[in-house]
């Protein structure tokens, strides 16, 4: 940039650092240390960097401390005589660079400057030989005869001395030949060469050449770009010349090897040379004595870090990209430096602020700069010529309209034969329509009389069915009996579904087919208008023949394609590097009637370049006339105060077709973004809205669907399209995308800065047309007027976020979440009325919102109206009514004032109703007894007041709600219980089946049912509950079963035996059952002795011996004795029952008096009992039978027995059970002895099992 230190590079060869030339030092050290090694050439492509190699290396040689100089020799290309002028120039610079001091004798002469005292002695020498001469020529002078002999002789003896000198000079320097020569040609450097002499230079001065070589002190010359000649001769002779002057320098050759007849070493030759100079492989090896070749520097491959090297630091900056596809077409490093040096300069001299004032540099490419100073560096000529307005590159800018004019021609060639295909198709369908209509027709019974009828009237003959039906449906010039038939033949054809299907059918496949040829000529006209826009890039980026476009305007190839670089500059063009805005990176501009920035942005515009939308055009007018619509179309173009003097401009009637281009182009590329950043800027106005309608209708649908587009400008640009009427096309064009995006825009009720309040009834009213309905509301910036307004007309989504903050909004004050509804229920205003309204009819999603609004922890404060506000009416959907119910932190004192069903059973399940009578007789009414209130009854328990007599009053049904109760398997049965307090003795006749018999006994118990014959007939399916039931009322049951008069109900026997071993009942009553019973029935302990009393009368003693020991320890007195006397009377019958202590004592005693009785008994028990039989009871029984030999053997040790049947049975069996031991007997029919085991000795009888 202007100011920036210029970082400038020189294009000579440059010094290669050691680590590089490294690679080359032994083939160098052996070519200047081989004496036979004269002739040396370095060998690569143009531009490898062989001068760099012997620049590099002779640097390093001096440096080494080397004596040896090193001449270059570096030669032109000419024209005309080339190898002639070849030689001629190859001997002067030789001339030149090796000097003539050492070869005096040479024929070459080199004006040189000598040193001031060697002129200062000469011009004294050669005065003094003049003076000593004119001297001598006037002997006779009278300054002779002053002079002595002597001093006449040495003046003699000083002028032969000078004469001899001079005579030195002109030998030493061989100039007695050319003397004449000389004095012909004065200038020997220019003159010294015959051009028309039929001898080649080089022949005729190789003997001067030859001692001039061997005579100089340098020991190597470089000849560089020889080879660019193509002349291979050239080299031979400098071959013959260096082998002469080797030979002359050495003074003999022994076996080829140079033998120096001086310190001075071989001369050698160094060439540098491409690799494809000889086309013949061994004669490139045969004429050099060493072949170093070099590997090119910069190639295609490595051009692009030569490039950006020297760019760096430049303040040129072109892209990677841009630089590595032009580092493919140039391997020169030369080349490439030109480019990085050109490129700096021009860019400093024409962006500045030197000629043009402060400009903006966005219409700047450095990628261009650099194409055209490539460009510049390769192609000089044309260059020249395209800044005259000239040359090949200029006319490809000429012919780029030829390319628009041949492409708009194609399309609308195309577009021609589109609408004759919709013409065609229009007119087919009209065709295929009145067919069918004709056809329909006659097919009708109806309609052919009608036709026939109009045919009657009118005799006209026509050509075809379409004039025919337009005859029919269109004059009216008929006579009333014609109209008629046309009314009828009309209607016929307006009543049948059938027959307008079909038509409907043709014409919705006709236009199908007519909106796609539509769509396709709409897309070729813009394709058109791309034309006209388009830069020479993007035209040959189309189906064009590119090599056809760069052919010369002759149709021949240019001179440039010859070119090695020309690929380079087709790249280029193509790629549109070099483009439409050469002008900017070539001259400088001088244009007083633009200002600075406006010229700025016109020369981006014209560059291609980026402009800025929010520049200020100080003369719009000025810049629009240089502009076509084409240019206008651009997106480049687009400016907001260019937009605005056009809009302008077109109210005043002006440059109608540049608005409509600029704004079609804005269309085309769908830039809603420049659209947007323009309603919102300051230069908005009216006409540029009318001009959007007209020409870009659907830009607020795009504005609405782009992605790089914030939603604060969507909305800022939606609201100030809102403000404006003559807006109202755009917004009906986008109305379903603007109302989605505004009702989900939180903060579309926000008033955008730059907005005053006159525009908020317009908006208003387009958010209530547009259907708008707010899905959030972001409340904190939102206009106060918008909430109302959008409160009170219901636009809004009923959320709790929205409802909350609107209802705030409405109240002056915030509204919590748990108080919303009492507020909306105690709310008079009209407004807040509407918009209470508004949320009632969407409770559903009001709810639902409100109770996932609300904090943890925190309930809903309704009041029981507030509640009723939100269950009655159009009901809750399930899950929401459980959400509220649930929510709600006070409970309905009064479950009448909540209408639904549904609500009072969610209340009564969710615990927020009071538990009273008046609540469950509600709920019983509506919506009944299920299991809510069965859960209800069971958590918060059963009302003391509720009771069958307050149910009854309530219009309740009492015993079903009682059945209820017992049937509900939620219900515990304590809770039943309770229940049953206020229905005690209260049920005469209920229905008990399907009832379980647990929750049945619960009323039973509960005394809920009286005994009545119902009840007992209903109960007799629970028959495990009826003894019971029958227990609670002894009496009754008695009398409703007993045959003692008309019994109401049968007399089960099993039912009355369940009776009978209940306790506690009355003894008389059960024995009246116990008379009735019929057959055999078993003694029980539990039932009273009278009743087993009346029924061991009943049925003999003999039948119930095996029931009377059971019976016989619970019985009483009489009963006992009873039992006792029927055992002891019949002990050989009951020997094997079981019998408890008491009853075996008490039968005992009753056979006191009969010893034999006795031990028969007592043997049958011992027997009996066996292991079970305690030694203490036996004794017990051996007392009261007064059997002392028992008890004494019991006792121990021994006693004597009688030895009798009954006593040896009675022995036996204590012997069984370990009592007794051996007997010894003491004669036949007399006693025996037994002895006692087990017995204790301290006289305390113990319990002896066996086994012990």
């Amino acid at each position: 940039m202007l100011g920036q230190k210029q970082n400038v590079q020189s294009l000579h060869s440059t010094v290669l650092p050691e680590e590089e030339l490294d690679g080359y030092r032994s083939e160098f050290d052996l070519a200047l240390s081989d004496p036979d090694i004269t002739n040396i050439a370095i060998s690569g492509p143009f531009g490898a960097g062989k001068s760099t190699i012997v620049d590099s290396w002779e640097r390093n040689h001096v440096q080494q401390g080397s004596s040896s100089s090193w001449v270059h020799v570096s030669l032109a290309e000419f024209e005309g005589e080339k190898e002639r002028n070849l030689e001629g120039e190859l001997i002067n610079q030789l001339a030149y660079k090796l000097g003539n001091e050492a070869s005096p004798k040479a024929r070459f002469s080199v004006t040189r400057d000598a040193p001031i005292l060697l002129d200062l002695l000469k011009s004294i020498f050669i005065t003094i030989f003049i003076a000593l001469t004119i001297a001598l020529l006037r002997r006779n002078n009278a300054l002779w005869s002053i002079l002595s002999p002597l001093s006449s002789t040495l003046v003699s003896l000083a002028w032969v001395v000078c004469l001899a000198g001079i005579v030195y000079q002109i030998i030493r320097r061989n100039q007695i030949g050319r003397t004449f020569k000389r004095l012909k040609f004065l200038n020997a450097e220019v003159e010294m060469f015959d051009a028309n002499s039929s001898k080649d230079a080089f022949d005729r001065y190789l003997d001067d050449i030859v001692y001039l070589l061997s005579t100089t002190g340098a020991e190597v010359v470089v000849f560089e770009d020889l080879d660019r000649f193509g002349n291979v001769s050239i080299f031979e002779k400098l071959r013959r010349a260096n082998d002469l002057a080797n030979a002359r320098r050495c003074g003999a050759k022994q076996k080829h090897r140079f033998i120096s007849t001086t310190k001075k070493g071989p001369i050698r030759f160094i060439y540098l040379v491409r690799d494809g100079l000889f086309s013949d492989p061994k004669d490139r090896t045969k004429f050099f004595d060493l072949i170093i070749s070099v590997i090119p520097f910069v190639d295609p491959n490595n051009s692009l870090d030569v490039l950006k090297k020297g760019f760096a630091g430049t303040g040129v900056l072109p892209t990677d990209e841009f630089l590595y596809q032009l580092s493919l077409y140039i391997d020169d490093p030369r080349v490439l430096k030109d480019i990085c040096n050109e490129s700096q300069h021009y860019k400093n001299e024409l962006l500045g602020d030197r000629r043009s004032g402060d400009v903006s540099a966005s219409f700047w490419s450095d990628d261009c700069l650099v194409a055209m100073m490539a460009y510049k560096s390769l192609f000089p000529e044309d260059f020249e010529l395209l800044q005259v307005r000239d040359g090949y590159v200029f006319s490809r800018f000429q012919k780029k309209r030829e390319l628009i004019r041949e492409a708009a021609a194609n399309k609308t060639s195309e577009i021609e034969e589109l609408n004759e295909e919709l013409n065609d198709i229009e007119q087919r369908t009209k065709l295929s329509e009145d067919e069918l209509t004709f056809l329909y027709l006659n097919i009708r019974e109806d309609a052919r009389r009608n036709l026939a009828e109009i045919v009657r009237y009118d005799r006209t003959n026509y050509k075809t069915v379409e004039d025919f039906l337009s005859k029919v449906f269109g004059d009216n010039d008929r006579n009333d009996d014609l109209v008629r038939a046309i009314d009828a033949l009309k209607d016929s054809t307006t009543r049948n579904q059938v027959f307008l299907d079909r038509i409907s059918e043709v014409s919705v496949e006709s236009e199908s087919k007519s909106e796609l040829i539509r769509s396709k000529i709409a897309s070729l006209n813009e394709e058109i208008l791309d034309l006209n826009r388009e830069s020479l890039k993007e035209l040959l980026a189309n189906d064009v023949d590119v090599d056809k476009f760069l052919l010369g305007d002759d149709g021949k190839p240019s001179p440039l394609a010859a070119s090695h670089y020309f690929s380079m500059l087709r790249f280029l063009l193509v790629q549109g590097y070099i483009n439409e805005s050469y002008q900017i990176y070539i001259s400088h501009r001088y244009n007083e009637s633009l200002t600075p920035a406006d010229e700025a942005f016109l020369l981006s515009l014209l560059g291609n370049s980026q402009t800025s939308a929010s520049q200020e055009l100080e003369k719009p007018s000025t810049v629009v006339m240089r502009l076509t619509s084409g240019m206008l179309a651009s997106g480049k173009a687009r400016n907001w105060s260019l937009f605005k003097w056009l809009s302008l401009s077109t109210g005043r009637g002006k440059d109608e077709d540049k608005l409509a281009s600029f704004v079609r182009g804005i269309q085309h590329d769908h830039d809603v973004s420049f659209v947007c950043s323009y309603v919102l800027s300051r230069w908005c106005v009216e006409c540029a809205i009318t001009a959007l309608v007209t020409n870009y209708g659907d830009c607020l649908e795009d504005v609405l669907a782009a992605e790089d587009i914030s939603d604060n400008e969507k909305r800022a640009f939606c609201h100030k399209l809102m403000g404006f009427s003559s807006a109202d096309p755009l917004i009906d064009a986008a109305r379903d995308s603007l109302r989605n995006y505004a009702s989900h825009d939180d903060k579309f009720l926000e008033l955008e800065l730059g907005l005053d309040g006159s525009c908020i009834p317009a908006i208003e009213q387009q958010l209530e047309g547009i259907g708008y309905e707010a899905q959030a509301i972001d409340f904190s910036g939102s206009n106060q007027e918008f909430l109302e307004y959008v409160a009170g007309k219901g636009l809004f989504v009923p959320t709790a976020s929205n409802i909350l903050g609107l209802a705030s909004a409405l109240a002056g004050t915030i509204i919590e979440a748990s108080d919303v509804n009492s507020w909306l229920v105690s709310v008079s205003e009209e407004a807040c009325v509407s918009f209470r309204d508004h949320v009632i009819k969407s409770k559903n999603s009001f709810i639902s919102s409100l109770i996932d609004l609300l904090p943890d922890g925190m309930s809903l404060r309704d009041d029981e109206y507030a509640i009723a506000m939100i269950l009655n009416g159009r009901p809750l959907d399930e899950d929401n009514l459980n959400k509220y119910v649930s929510s709600l932190e006070k409970k309905v004192t009064d479950l009448s004032l909540i209408n639904s069903s549904d609500a009072r059973s969610e209340l009564v399940e969710k615990m927020k109703c009071v538990n009273t009578p008046a609540n469950i007789a509600t709920y019983l009414a509506n919506p009944g007894f299920d299991d809510r209130l069965a859960m209800f009854l069971e958590t918060d328990g059963v009302p003391d007041e509720l009771t069958q007599t307050f149910l009854k009053n309530n219009g309740i049904d009492s015993v079903g709600f009682i059945r209820d109760c017992t049937a509900s398997e939620v219900l515990s049965k304590e809770a039943l219980e309770k229940v049953a307090i206020g229905f005690r003795g209260a049920i005469d006749n209920i229905q008990l089946n399907g009832l379980a018999d647990d929750r049945i006994k619960v009323l039973i118990n509960s005394n809920v049912l009286s005994v009545t014959e119902a009840n007992l007939l209903s109960l007799r399916d629970h028959q495990v509950l009826v003894p019971t039931f029958a227990s609670k009322d002894l009496d009754s049951y008695v009398h409703l079963v007993t045959p003692t008069g008309e019994a109401p109900c049968d007399f089960l026997k099993d039912e009355v035996l369940g009776l009978l071993g209940m306790p506690g009942l009355d003894a008389d009553l059960l024995n009246q059952l116990a008379k009735c019973l019929q057959g055999d029935v078993p003694l029980s302990s539990r039932y009273p002795d009278n009743v087993n009393l009346t029924l061991l009368s009943k049925k003999g003693f003999r039948s119930s011996f095996d029931e009377l020991p059971g019976v016989f320890p619970s019985a009483g007195g009489t009963l006992r004795d009873e039992i006792a006397d029927i055992i002891a009377n019949n002990i050989d019958v009951l020997c094997d029952a079981a019998m408890s202590n008491d009853l075996e004592r008490a039968v005992v005693e009753r056979l006191k008096n009969s010893p034999r009785e006795e031990k028969l008994f007592i043997t049958s028990r011992v027997n009996f009992s066996r292991d079970s039989t305690s030694r203490e009871h036996l004794r017990e029984l051996f007392e009261l039978s007064n059997l002392g030999e028992y008890v004494a053997l019991l006792d121990g040790p021994s006693s004597w027995i009688e030895d009798t049947d009954e006593d040896n049975e009675l022995v036996e069996s204590l012997q069984s059970i370990k009592m007794c031991g051996v007997l010894r007997r003491k004669g036949e029919g007399d006693k025996m002895l037994a002895y006692s085991m087990g017995y204790s000795r301290s006289g305390v009888t113990t319990l002896k099992k066996l086994g012990d």
